[in-house]
């Protein structure tokens, strides 16, 4: 009976795989964008396709573990997400200070982890390659955070700015969108990664200091985290590593 069940939870995934590999290949097919890769195009198709069938916190949480391994191996790498023609808008060089020396406390914890768990428990146990497991987990999770900053940065490209916060939040700005940019130091309350008070949309993107804030004109919709704002969003203030280059690159776009 446990024979039968387990053969017919394979059956059920392999056949669902097959759905969802039949529907990425026809929406590929179908897309005749040729400035893209054949990769960009299946990653998009599966991230429609996820989007369409799957309750929208659950494709957030998934979208951002997605965002860190992605992290994880651009680091590895040495590569930037950036494409092709892009300008880069580097940011969070602060951070990753502190976050580097955040993911040394997470290896050395796993490593006592380790020690303890063969000590009381043997090294073959079930309860050491649990620990294990979940430590090498958390300690990939703390890395792609920490290194997000790096590979993927904000950037300025013909259609207009992206903004982001390591893999948490991507804000996409249309340059018609944009009225004007200004320098000016904001010092933020809170710690989240995204904060809206009425009109004005910060992003802690870096440290809890904004230094580069975008004018956005009347009735404009920017895409936050893949769905359009709610609501007008009249200012966008974020982080730069170098604030009056950032503002030189934005004001290049915008004289365009």
């Amino acid at each position: 009976m446990d024979l039968d069940v387990f053969t017919i939870g394979i059956v059920a995934e392999a056949l669902f795989l097959l759905v969802v590999l039949i529907l990425i290949w026809r929406r590929v097919a179908f897309d005749e964008r040729t400035e893209v890769s054949v990769c960009r195009k299946v990653r998009d198709a599966a991230s429609g396709i996820a989007k369409e069938h799957i309750p929208a916190p659950v494709f957030r949480a998934m979208q951002i573990e997605s965002r860190m391994f992605r992290s994880v191996c651009l680091f590895v790498a040495r590569k930037t997400d950036l494409p092709s023609g892009a300008e880069e808008i580097p940011y969070g060089k602060d951070w990753r200070v502190t976050g580097v020396f955040l993911a040394a406390i997470a290896f050395v914890e796993i490593v006592s982890m380790d020690m303890v768990c063969v000590h009381f428990s043997g090294a073959c146990s079930a309860i050491r390659i649990l620990v294990l497991i979940l430590s090498v987990y958390g300690f990939v999770w703390c890395l792609g955070f920490v290194v997000g900053s790096k590979t993927m940065p904000c950037y300025a490209i013909e259609e207009g700015i992206i903004l982001r916060c390591g893999i948490m939040h991507r804000i996409e700005i249309p340059w018609e969108c944009v009225s004007s940019v200004c320098l000016k130091k904001v010092e933020l309350e809170k710690r989240s990664g995204l904060i809206r008070s009425g009109r004005h949309l910060y992003l802690n993107n870096a440290s809890q200091t904004n230094e580069l804030t975008l004018c956005i004109y009347e009735d404009s919709k920017v895409i936050i985290n893949g769905k359009p704002s709610k609501g007008a969003v009249l200012k966008i203030s974020f982080s730069a590593d170098n604030p009056s280059a950032a503002k030189g690159i934005i004001e290049g776009y915008l004289d365009k």
